[in-house]
């Protein structure tokens, strides 16, 4: 019984330590860092769509060989530990991951078409809206509250108004549900 209560001792000293550092300042290299992750990440899921592009437009169809590829990179990426000159190689290695899963998720994106080319386009948007809107509030974000805060609020704001602006156009029955759901929910706050 004394083990439980240390560990709920110690969860709450971590959870009140978490809390009173969302208040802290963070400084401009953490945010720099901050800023880069998710432009990394950015180009990561750039590195996807124009494999999956190539792949569903038959220019290259690497098929089996890109899945063994996919994990023979992401085993890399893990065992190639970063140490402090290897940044371009390691750099290079996420990118042709990134290209050799796209290439993997050609045959589910023909699948998705088959079905509504509008869903490829919406999920497209909402991650670049996300990276840019994180992106943004790491590199603006003077707080640690905010940071939290803001990057979600702003990634929610962002992605509900590009979706809004499409479904003008595209007329998606699962987009209005959506909306409809946030304006309740907007409403009861």
């Amino acid at each position: 019984m004394a083990s439980a209560s240390a560990t709920y001792a110690s969860f709450q000293d971590r959870a009140q330590g978490f809390i009173n550092g969302l208040g802290d300042k963070y400084e401009p290299y953490v945010r720099t860092h901050l800023a880069k992750v998710y432009m990394v990440l950015g180009a990561a899921t750039a590195s996807t769509a124009v494999g999956a592009l190539l792949q569903l437009w038959g220019f290259i169809n690497l098929g089996l060989l890109a899945a063994l590829a996919s994990l023979g990179l992401v085993l890399g990426l893990h065992f190639y530990r970063d140490d402090g000159k290897n940044y371009y190689t390691r750099f290079s290695m996420l990118m042709a991951f990134g290209f050799c899963s796209g290439q993997t998720l050609g045959p589910l994106m023909q699948y998705i078409i088959s079905i509504n080319p509008s869903i490829i386009i919406t999920a497209l948007t909402g991650t670049v809206v996300t990276f840019v809107s994180l992106s943004l509030g790491a590199l603006l974000a003077e707080r640690g509250k905010y940071l939290f805060l803001g990057g979600l609020l702003v990634s929610v704001i962002n992605t509900m108004a590009i979706l809004s602006l499409f479904n003008m156009f595209f007329q998606s029955y699962f987009v209005q549900l959506v909306s409809s759901i946030r304006a309740f929910i907007i409403n009861l706050i």
